[in-house]
């Protein structure tokens, strides 16, 4: 095709080694176009497929909804428990700080989290069954 192309096929004085050369030049262009196509298109017959680490969309829901949940039982704790769970859970305070904010012993601070720590797995262990 290429001896075809030609404008003035007769001016080639070596037909033979002309037509060598193109030879040549195809098979070197092939080589060149595989070893593209083996960088561009990965294999992916014995691939091995790798888990997607985000949540599915029921799973992000029902997080959404045990979040509320916890967060509603949280709101029916009583007063002062409710105040050093939060302290402690949510503001990372410790037991001394709880109790100095809160002007009670470290004692009450540990009860009062218990207690809700309690109530909140009641609460959350009767709805999961």
């Amino acid at each position: 095709m290429r001896v075809l192309e030609l404008k003035e096929p007769q001016a080639i004085r070596e037909p033979d080694r002309y037509i060598g050369r193109i030879a040549k030049n195809l098979f070197v262009d092939g080589l060149r176009k595989q070893k593209r196509a083996k960088t561009l298109f990965v294999d992916t017959s014995n691939a091995v497929e790798v888990p997607d680490d985000q949540p599915s969309a029921e799973r992000v829901l029902a997080g959404k909804e045990l979040l509320g949940q916890v967060m509603a039982e949280i709101d029916r704790l009583p007063v002062r428990c409710r105040e050093a769970f939060i302290l402690h859970r949510f503001e990372n305070l410790t037991y001394p700080a709880i109790a100095r904010n809160m002007g009670v012993s470290i004692s009450t601070v540990e009860k009062h989290i218990a207690e809700a720590m309690a109530r909140l797995a009641r609460a959350l262990d009767l709805e999961t069954q």
